[in-house]
C-alpha cells in the first residue's frame, strides 16, 4: 500500500512542477520543444531504422525524474 502511495506522491508532485514549468515557459521554448517532438517522432516510428534511442532517452530521463521524487520522499520520511 505504501508503495502505490509514493507513487500517487510522485506522480502528483511531477503534476505541480509540470504545471510550474509550463506557465513559466514563453511561446518560443513551446514552439522549440515541440518541434524537437514532433523531429524525434519522424526518426523514430515513421520510418524503417528510425532513431528508437531518442525515445529511449526520453523514457529515461521520466523515469529519472520519477526516482528523484522518490528519493525525496523518502528522505523527509528519513528512510534514507
Amino acid at each position: 500500500m505504501e508503495y502505490l502511495q509514493g507513487y500517487a506522491l510522485a506522480n502528483e508532485f511531477l503534476r505541480i512542477e509540470r504545471m510550474e514549468r509550463l506557465a513559466r515557459m514563453t511561446p518560443d521554448e513551446s514552439a522549440a520543444i515541440y518541434d524537437q517532438l514532433c523531429e524525434i517522432w519522424y526518426q523514430s516510428g515513421r520510418k524503417a531504422g528510425g532513431n528508437l534511442d531518442a525515445l529511449d532517452e526520453l523514457q529515461i530521463r521520466a523515469h529519472l525524474a520519477q526516482r528523484r521524487v522518490f528519493d525525496l520522499h523518502a528522505r523527509s520520511r528519513g528512510l534514507v
